[in-house]
């Protein structure tokens, strides 16, 4: 198997790599606090760049949150306390992938013409 370099690889690809490459993925808390989309990485597909992007920020806020409780004494190995703080990160919202957001659009426009139409 070939190995490129980091800088070789596509942007999905990169995000992927950093997603992998987290602690807190690599010892299992994402799965553990049943995160979602940072669970189980294997179902993304790397050309979905738009729902990485959303995963990586989620991962970034889940690290933050993960490491602020483990600085308050919390025992981020234990998974009933990372179902816990799966719960609070989850809480921030569910990431998107660019169809349902795509969807959502086209929903609000329809509703709107029909409000229009309604209205005259």
């Amino acid at each position: 198997m070939e190995t490129k370099k980091f800088e070789d690889l596509s942007k999905g690809e990169q995000i992927l790599a950093d997603l992998y490459s987290r602690s807190n993925y690599m010892t299992g808390r994402y799965r553990s606090g049943q995160i979602f989309g940072l669970s189980n990485l294997s179902e993304v597909k790397s050309n979905d760049v738009f729902f990485l992007e959303t995963l990586k920020v989620r991962a970034d806020s889940a690290d933050k949150i993960i490491a602020e409780a483990k600085s308050q004494g919390k025992n981020i190995d234990d998974p009933m306390a990372m179902k816990e703080l799966g719960e609070q990160i989850n809480a921030l919202g569910k990431p998107i992938h660019r169809s349902e957001a795509v969807m959502t659009a086209v929903w609000c426009v329809l509703q709107l013409i029909h409000l229009q139409i309604n209205s005259t």
